[in-house]
């Protein structure tokens, strides 16, 4: 607007140049809007922020969203336009690095896709105090219990089953060798695991979960819903033996 001022007293008032002429009002439609960059991606407490710089002639913008850490090869795109410069998304596994990209849109043109942004979602921490208990009253079954972690929306436990030799040896399972049993616990702190009929010794780990993504692995706990006996029974699994049971921290290879 100054600009067309100054031109048009020049060339009306001191004869230099030509008018300035009419300003448009609207920009023409099938223009193609640009495409804006850089997407910068911040944490806002559990959430992640994507926000861009205005692309001219842009009325919204499609964005679009790759989970790195669950290895997806291609970005999802959102069902809704984004009439902002910003979004902020709130359901993200914790812990998972999360890329945002954007692609500007006027009518039913759009511009080329951004260069995408990333960051990583808040993780959880290593679940606190895990403790494992059995009771001479209730032979093979063993409750698993733990303190709450803030923010978490669930737990899973794994656990890892072994022998008698192996669990008077102190020999603990590697992480990959911990299977998954038990999760959909919500803010439950105990779980109670019954007819373990094929080891001994059970090694447990809870892992603390927000939106399907865990925390840090804590070391594992084990317990004995069994004492060892030296017998065995005709299909080849050890027999239970009347003696004591014990629980207490296990040991990680």
């Amino acid at each position: 607007m100054v600009a067309k001022q100054v031109a048009d007293r020049l060339a009306s008032g001191l004869g230099i140049g030509r008018a300035y002429g009419a300003i448009p009002t609207s920009i023409p439609a099938e223009l193609t809007p640009t495409t804006p960059s850089p997407v910068t991606v911040t944490r806002v407490g559990t959430a992640l922020k994507a926000s861009w710089p205005r692309a001219y002639g842009a009325t919204g913008y499609t964005l679009y969203r790759r989970d790195v850490t669950a290895g997806e090869t291609k970005a999802t795109a959102y069902p809704y336009a984004v009439g902002a410069q910003s979004w902020t998304e709130k359901i993200l596994p914790a812990g998972h690095k999360i890329e945002f990209s954007i692609r500007a849109l006027r009518g039913n043109r759009s511009g080329a896709q951004s260069a995408p942004g990333m960051n990583t979602v808040k993780p959880l921490p290593v679940v606190p105090n895990v403790r494992a208990s059995t009771s001479a009253s209730a032979p093979y079954t063993a409750t698993v219990s733990w303190d709450p972690v803030a923010e978490a929306d669930d737990y899973a436990v794994y656990a890892y089953f072994q022998n008698s030799g192996e669990c008077l040896n102190g020999i603990g399972p590697r992480p990959e060798q911990m299977q998954l049993v038990q999760w959909g616990l919500g803010g439950k702190t105990s779980w109670t695991q019954t007819y373990i009929v094929d080891a001994i010794c059970v090694h447990y780990r809870v892992v603390a979960m927000r939106y399907g993504g865990e925390g840090a692995t804590p070391p594992a706990t084990r317990s004995r819903p069994r004492s060892p006996s030296p017998t065995t029974s005709s299909t080849g699994r050890r027999a239970p033996s009347s003696g004591p049971v014990t629980s207490g921290p296990g040991t990680n290879a």
